[in-house]
């Protein structure tokens, strides 16, 4: 039998409460698994619902601005339903967040030394333990620091480390390669799989990096529009895609620049997503949005071409 899995998120929705009482849905009917120590990828567009997705999974959006559906399950414990009392606890200590600007993550008054401390906590983790979790020198440079001193790779590395500081059993990394350069890139995404390997901490790596994504992800998760189009290995999803989203997607790395634009948040409740700008769109596309179907083994798309 397979492990049972860490997280399980089941038919995840978050709607935006705007003025005059509109309800816009920003992300529609999200459902995935991760297993332990596994690292999943999650691709797409900017404003496609990447960073809203990885807040609601920590429970980090306002709940006086959003509205929040379906079912997120740690270890089988139900995360949506809790208080903040009782979510806070949570965070850090089983599941942490990687924020996509380090800098701004990073508290400007403190020194890297001071906020691994009080990130470890309890735990009894060394700050230069954590430093050479991530490959970091725990050198006097670095643990005098403050957080404008260091280089953007430093810095990452260090909010990786406060991440880490409590031996959490998922990380979720919102965009972590964004601004690095590429040796820099392939260094971090390498880090990532030994830390997956010898620590047994699971990743949600967010990215519009497909490159990226395929050297380390077992597993892909493609989102457009709020929802989630197309989803299986990682060698399947990236090498051989299915939905036409996809196909765009990584085509688009090579400079042929998908035509249109991404749909606002009004336009996501209607049909697929993707139809105003698909080249193989078809009648019903624009009426409602296709079924999962699986036209290849644990390959999943949500796309009429497959049946839908």
């Amino acid at each position: 039998m397979p492990p049972a899995p860490l997280l399980r998120v089941c038919q995840l929705g978050v709607h935006l409460l705007g003025e005059g009482g509109k309800i816009l849905p920003v992300l529609l009917d999200v459902s995935f698994q991760i297993q332990p120590g596994e690292i999943l990828g999650l691709l797409g567009e900017s404003g496609c619902g990447k960073t809203t997705l990885a807040l609601a999974l920590l429970g980090l959006l306002p709940p006086g601005r959003f509205r929040i559906d379906g079912s997120v399950q740690l270890r089988g414990r139900e995360l949506l339903s809790l208080p903040e009392s009782r979510l806070e606890p949570i965070r850090g200590a089983q599941i942490s967040l990687v924020f996509q600007d380090p800098l701004a993550a990073l508290n400007p008054v403190l020194r890297v030394q001071t906020q691994l401390q009080e990130a470890a906590g309890q735990s009894g983790i060394a700050a230069a333990e954590l430093c050479a979790m991530v490959d970091l020198p725990s050198s006097p440079r670095i643990l005098k620091a403050y957080a404008h001193q260091l280089s953007g790779g430093e810095r990452q590395r260090v909010v990786l480390a406060l991440a880490l500081a409590r031996r959490p059993a998922l990380v979720v990394a919102d965009e972590p390669f964004t601004a690095l350069d590429a040796p820099r890139v392939v260094e971090l995404a390498r880090l990532f799989m030994r830390l997956a390997e010898k620590l047994g901490t699971a990743f949600l790596v967010v990215s519009h990096s497909p490159g990226v994504l395929a050297g380390i992800a077992s597993r892909v998760l493609v989102m457009y529009g709020g929802r989630l189009v197309e989803w299986g290995p990682a060698d399947a999803v990236l090498a051989k895609p299915l939905d036409p989203y996809t196909v765009a997607l990584l085509a688009s790395v090579g400079l042929a620049a998908i035509a249109g634009e991404p749909p606002g948040l009004a336009a996501r409740a209607r049909g697929c997503p993707f139809e105003p700008r698909c080249p193989d769109r078809l009648e019903p596309c624009a009426a409602r949005m296709p079924a999962e179907c699986m036209p290849e083994e644990r390959h999943y798309v949500r796309c009429f071409k497959y049946g839908g």
